[in-house]
């Protein structure tokens, strides 16, 4: 199934926490022009195992895609928070930087319950996994941090991994 909702320069419009929450059908969206907000609580998209591809109309201010995954720019337009990631493969380097932004966050529950990753480097740039980012990613076994202080965690980042998982630092 897709989803494309009508474009609108003079509205708004705001997902709420997990709206497409177990939407195994969904395998692409586009978010319209006047999309304002994803809350933040949460990933809207948890639980949609056939996402293939999000994309974000152009002029869009707040959001941006990079290969199907979803972006959000902070209030400066300097950083990037990591919303969504589509379709990660076992073995993940997360980007330092998309469309020349830094990508500073890790998103809440971003990767919750993925039972693909095996493994996950996270870049320098990264300050922030928000919680529950990692939350259940039942075979992911290593987690390489690339920064020498270790990002700020929000609460259950690493939680529930495979039996014997290492989280390595610099």
């Amino acid at each position: 199934a897709a989803v494309t909702f009508a474009e609108n320069m003079d509205g708004t419009l705001a997902f709420m926490n997990k709206v497409f929450d177990g939407c195994t059908a969904l395998k692409t969206i586009n978010l319209p022009i006047q999309t304002t907000s994803i809350y933040s609580d949460g990933n809207i998209f948890t639980g949609c195992t056939a996402l293939e591809s999000i994309t974000v109309s152009a002029g869009n201010s707040k959001y941006l895609t990079d290969n199907g995954s979803l972006y959000a720019k902070n209030d400066e337009n300097t950083a990037l928070t990591l919303c969504t990631y589509v379709k990660a493969p076992s073995e993940l380097t997360v980007p330092a930087a998309v469309n020349g932004l830094s990508v500073a966050a890790i998103g809440p529950m971003v990767f919750q319950k993925n039972s693909t990753l095996t493994s996950v480097t996270i870049p320098t740039s990264v300050t922030t996994v928000d919680r529950m980012a990692f939350d259940g990613c039942s075979n992911l076994k290593t987690v390489v941090l690339q920064c020498e202080t270790a990002p700020t965690l929000g609460s259950y980042a690493f939680t529930d991994l495979a039996a014997g998982s290492v989280i390595y630092v610099a």
